[in-house]
């Protein structure tokens, strides 16, 4: 086939190999939009009971943001051995989902999880990640400890906060 003098062929190609190599006018590949993780747990606290540890947390992010949460523990079996302030290795303890029968609701953000699987005289460390729906996770919590005592009703006795840690300054002191 023979082009003849005048024809449009040539420009018609030119313009097709430009609107390919322009395309929609956005260049490298696309991107999702970004996926924040919810903002880490700021007031962990622990509580000792005569059936375990009991942890409470509140959460700063709307609820309905919230799909689970990621406990990780830290135990010394021997709690006079246990060094508070010394770094912990936080293994995975649980995972609760938001409607977990494991987790009770206290208000609209507060939320609570009982640990029966403690050893009395043992030192515990707990910290929480918060997890999204789309499964981004927040940081780890601040540190909730303590040595859990069969019996006792002691609040967590973790580093920098004193003997009394996580307890309202109204609540009645444990400490003897």
């Amino acid at each position: 086939m023979r082009l003849r003098r005048g024809s449009s062929w040539p420009a018609a190609i030119v313009l097709t190999v430009a609107l390919i190599m322009v395309g929609c006018g956005l260049r490298g590949d696309p991107k999702p939009p970004q996926v924040k993780a919810p903002p880490p747990i700021a007031d962990l606290k622990a509580v000792s009971n005569p059936e375990g540890i009991l942890l409470s947390w509140t959460v700063t992010d709307l609820v309905k943001n919230v799909g689970s949460f990621k406990i990780l523990r830290s135990m010394t079996l021997d709690g006079s051995l246990a060094c508070p302030e010394c770094p912990q290795d936080y293994q995975p303890f649980a995972t609760a989902s938001i409607n977990d029968a494991s987790l009770s609701r206290e208000g609209e953000k507060g939320f609570k999880y009982f640990d029966a699987t403690v050893r009395d005289g043992s030192y515990y460390s707990y910290r929480i990640q918060v997890c999204s729906l789309s499964g981004q996770c927040a940081e780890a919590s601040n540190e909730a400890g303590l040595i859990y005592r069969k019996g006792s009703g002691a609040r967590d006795k973790g580093p920098d906060k004193g003997p009394e840690k996580g307890l309202p300054p109204s609540a009645p002191s444990s400490a003897p």
